[in-house]
């Protein structure tokens, strides 16, 4: 990108005006030093930078922001899962009371499952039928509920759950399996042979045709557009042979500014392993490893504080996972993967968030420009006795290159966006029920711009770049991204693969001071 013109790049640090913001992504803490070292515009250049559109028709954003509430996009309920099974081992002791369904009675005896997540299921479903509330239930291949309520209808029953952990379930025993990711099996299919699933095209629930023995729809394009919070945030997911690609955007309009933040990149296909042990009612072991990974994202962003704008009331979002616990619709923009250890179904789920803190001192300012990261290797972690190791090795390449971006402000500008892709973690069931993380692993990319503005007379810019890998035995804390308060409240046991930060000048070619 061009240079700004007439602009000398030099700056002498004043260490006692300077103010600073701390970012934190992952577990990489980012420190942004936002220097308030004067700036002046060199002779023959006054007033504040015009606030042009963006470059990339992509970042364009309606002005008028967004406004109400919706969601498309469809969220699939497997009859089976489509990857191979890759189980190695599945020896368990159930726990007392356990009601078990096989996967065969499942799918004979299952009608629908109703919006509100209620199973209905055929009059001749016995075991329903004998169910009683408090207990848990395993439906085999499909889900593992506590039971709320039977209610006879006239031409079946109408079961409501509640979630339930593994080891509601199981007493004693061993699960392993590893399963090959080939995103080609998700394609969408119309062969006798594809597999079966529940259909459900733009709703987030479907129904079973028993009678049925055609096949109905795989999974396919996967596509969501979600309004939340004045943002609206679209996601797509297309598997290939070799891949799914991912490109997501969010963006926001208001009367002080608008923002726009677009992750275009894939994740190739990779290898899964499963490893799980559970004595006396207690989960001692978990392994979760996802090795020959290998993919790209590259994060592009532009951000206009107009004249309305106030200091420090631009829109922001600090941390991705507490806009998931906040909005349901927006937590269900994932892509899913289905998977069976044994009986007990499992869901991998491959998303992409995305954090962003402007903090714009003056009117006018724009902030604009694109990074590409690419990974591979393998990550994951291993769990005994409350305590997490890493496991396997990832390589992540990235710059942080002056000329990519461009920064026109007549005042400071600290600003950072982050984008977290891929993000995987492991469930327990299938959709649509919302159940807890199993495990995760996350790649955090942060970038990072500290300017003193234009009117210094000698200007300075300081690009920052943090990388994270991530991965845990649970993904629970809402603040993943940033933390502002001290230590992020629900966070469990979870380890750092990979981390590394970056630091470069400007185009002008002098940082600013520390």
């Amino acid at each position: 990108m061009r240079r700004l013109k007439r602009i000398s790049y030099r700056c002498i640090p004043n260490p006692l005006r300077v103010a600073r913001l701390f970012i934190v992504t992952g577990s990489v803490a980012t420190l942004l030093l936002m220097s308030s070292c004067k700036k002046h515009a060199t002779p023959g250049e006054t007033g504040a930078p015009s606030a042009s559109g963006p470059r990339d028709p992509n970042l364009s954003v309606t002005a008028g922001g967004y406004h109400g509430n919706h969601f498309t996009g469809p969220v699939y309920i497997p009859r089976a899962s489509p990857m191979e099974d890759g189980t190695t081992a599945y020896e368990v002791t159930y726990q007392d009371g356990v009601t078990v369904v096989s996967k065969d009675d499942t799918m004979r005896h299952l009608v629908t499952i109703q919006e509100d997540g209620s199973y209905v299921f055929d009059s001749s479903a016995n075991q329903i039928a004998n169910l009683q509330p408090g207990g848990v239930l395993l439906l085999s291949g499909l889900a593992l509920r506590t039971v709320v309520s039977v209610q006879k209808t006239g031409d079946g029953y109408l079961l409501k759950t509640g979630p339930a952990k593994i080891t509601d379930a199981i007493k004693d025993g061993r699960l392993e399996g590893t399963y090959k990711i080939d995103f080609s099996r998700m394609q969408a299919k119309n062969s006798a042979s594809a597999p079966r699933w529940l259909p459900s095209r733009f709703s987030p629930f479907g129904t079973v045709d028993a009678a049925s023995s055609q096949t109905t729809v795989a999974v396919g394009v996967v596509e969501f557009d979600v309004d939340f919070a004045g943002y609206n945030y679209h996601v797509k997911f297309t598997p290939g042979n070799d891949r799914v690609d991912v490109q997501a955007a969010i963006k926001f309009g208001g009367s002080q500014g608008t923002l726009a933040y677009e992750g275009v990149g894939y994740l190739s296909n990779f290898v899964s392993t499963i490893k799980m042990q559970i004595k006396g009612g207690k989960l001692t072991n978990l392994d979760f490893t996802n090795s020959n990974l290998a993919g790209q994202v590259e994060l592009k962003w532009f951000a206009v504080a107009n004249d309305a704008m106030k200091s420090g009331a631009m829109a922001k979002i600090t941390s991705w996972p507490a806009e998931l616990l906040k909005s349901v619709l927006l937590s269900k923009a994932a892509y899913h993967v289905p998977i069976l250890v044994g009986a007990v179904p499992f869901d991998l789920r491959i998303s992409l968030g995305f954090s962003f803190i402007p903090a714009f001192t003056a009117k006018n300012t724009i902030v604009e420009g694109s990074k590409i990261i690419k990974y591979s290797g393998s990550g994951g972690f291993s769990l005994a006795d409350g305590q997490a190791k890493p496991s396997g090795s990832i390589n992540v390449q990235g710059n942080v290159t002056g000329q990519d971006n461009r920064v026109l402000s007549i005042g400071p500008v600290g600003f950072t966006a982050a984008t977290e892709a891929p993000r995987l973690e492991l469930t327990l069931g299938w959709p649509p029920a919302t159940a807890p993380v199993a495990g995760f692993l996350n790649f955090i990319a942060s970038y990072g711009i500290v300017t003193n503005g234009m009117v210094s007379p000698i200007p300075c810019q300081t690009n920052i770049m943090a990388f994270s890998v991530n991965a845990g035995a649970a993904y629970t804390s809402p603040n993943t991204f940033a933390t502002w308060l001290g230590l992020a409240t629900g966070a469990s046991s979870s380890v750092s693969l990979w981390q590394k930060t970056i630091k470069s000048a400007g185009a002008g070619g002098l940082m600013c001071p520390s």
